[in-house]
């Protein structure tokens, strides 16, 4: 595979595996997530959609800092 935009060859990480991303998503879950759940209700943790263009999600961002 090459790359778009400059043409060189493209190379997969050691860590970007199928397993590592395993991993990676069960320390979030172990790890991250119940510190979500815990500042929760204290209207500390804000959500944003990252499936929407990158300026809609910098506008979110930016809205919900601006907030408390």
């Amino acid at each position: 595979m090459k790359d778009d935009v400059t043409g060189e060859d493209l190379y997969q990480r050691g860590d970007d595996t199928a397993e590592a991303l395993g991993n990676r998503l069960a320390t979030y879950e172990s790890k991250t997530y119940p510190i979500l759940e815990h500042y929760a209700p204290f209207g500390i943790v804000k959500k944003v959609n990252g499936n929407v263009a990158f300026d809609q999600v910098w506008e979110e961002v930016l809205k919900s800092l601006s907030t408390n």
